[in-house]
C-alpha cells in the first residue's frame, strides 16, 4: 500500500476515533489491509474477530493510562488518545496521528508537569514538540505494559525495552542508564539548532539557509560566523 493511500485510510480512522468510535476506526484499517496483502505476512486481515481482539487490548491499556497530567479539557485529551490509537493502528513512527489531531484542534496542548520535567532536564527548547514527547511517553508505557502483561510468572524480560515511565517522568528518546555525555551532546545540538532558528528569523545579512552550513561555521568560529553574531547581538540589543 502506498504511503498516500495509507494516510487516506488513516484520516478516515482518525475522524471516527475523534468521535469515540474506536472499533469503526479499527475496521477501516482492517478492511483496507484485507485487500492489500503486501506487508501483511503472518496476519490474517480478513479475520476481524482476531484483529479486534488485539486492537481492543491496546485500547484497554491506553484507557488505563493516567492522562491527569495534561492541563486540557477532557475533549482535548480524548483527541490526543485518538491520535495515539491511529498511530498504533497504522504503525506510524512519525506521530502522524498525534500531529494530525493537534492540527484539527483549536486547543493547544498544555502540561505543567511536562514543563517542570523539561526544566529539570534543561530541555526547554522552543523547537521541542511537547505533545510529541508526551505521546511518546504514553506509547512507550502502553507497549511496555502490554508486553509485561503477556509474560508468565518468573519469565525474564528486557527491562530496558519494557521500561515504564513514572509519574512526572517523560520520554526524551533515551533508554534508562544512557550516559550523561550522550544526553549532553543531544542537548548541545538542540541549543545550536535553536540558535540557528532564532537568528534566521532576524533577517541577518548573508545568513545561511541550512542548519548544516550554520553549524559548520559555528564549530570553526569562522569569520562569517563572527559577523553573523555581531549582527545578531546588535539586533537583540535594539529589542
Amino acid at each position: 500500500m502506498l504511503a498516500a493511500e495509507k494516510r487516506k485510510f488513516a484520516e478516515q480512522s482518525l475522524q471516527l476515533a475523534l468521535l469515540g468510535d474506536y472499533k469503526a476506526a479499527a475496521q477501516i484499517r482492517q478492511k483496507a489491509y484485507a485487500g492489500d496483502y503486501v506487508g501483511s505476512i503472518g496476519v490474517d486481515w480478513n479475520n476481524w474477530k482476531e484483529i479486534w481482539k488485539l486492537d481492543s487490548r491496546y485500547l484497554t491499556f491506553m484507557n488505563a493510562e493516567d492522562f491527569s497530567d495534561v492541563d486540557n479539557s477532557p475533549q482535548r485529551i480524548n483527541s490526543l488518545k485518538a491520535g495515539i490509537f491511529v498511530d498504533y493502528l497504522y504503525e506510524f513512527r512519525d506521530y502522524w496521528g498525534v500531529h494530525r489531531q493537534s492540527e484539527l484542534s483549536d486547543e493547544q496542548f498544555q502540561s505543567a508537569a511536562l514543563e517542570t520535567f523539561l526544566k529539570s532536564m534543561e530541555w526547554t527548547f522552543k523547537s521541542v514538540d511537547r505533545e510529541q514527547i508526551y505521546a511518546a511517553t504514553k506509547k512507550k508505557n502502553i507497549s511496555s505494559k502490554i508486553y509485561l502483561s503477556s509474560l508468565w510468572d518468573g519469565a525474564e524480560c528486557n527491562r530496558d525495552w519494557a521500561y515504564v515511565f513514572e509519574s512526572g517522568e517523560y520520554d526524551l528518546g533515551f533508554y534508562p542508564g544512557t550516559p550523561k555525555e550522550v544526553i549532553d551532546a543531544r542537548r548541545h545540538w538542540l541549543e545550536r539548532h535553536e540558535q540557528f532558528e532564532t537568528m534566521q528569523e532576524l533577517g541577518i545579512e548573508k545568513f545561511p539557509k541550512t542548519f548544516t552550513t550554520f553549524e559548520k561555521h559555528m564549530m570553526k568560529n569562522s569569520e562569517k560566523y563572527q559577523n553573523w553574531m555581531i549582527q545578531y547581538n546588535s539586533l537583540i540589543s535594539v529589542k
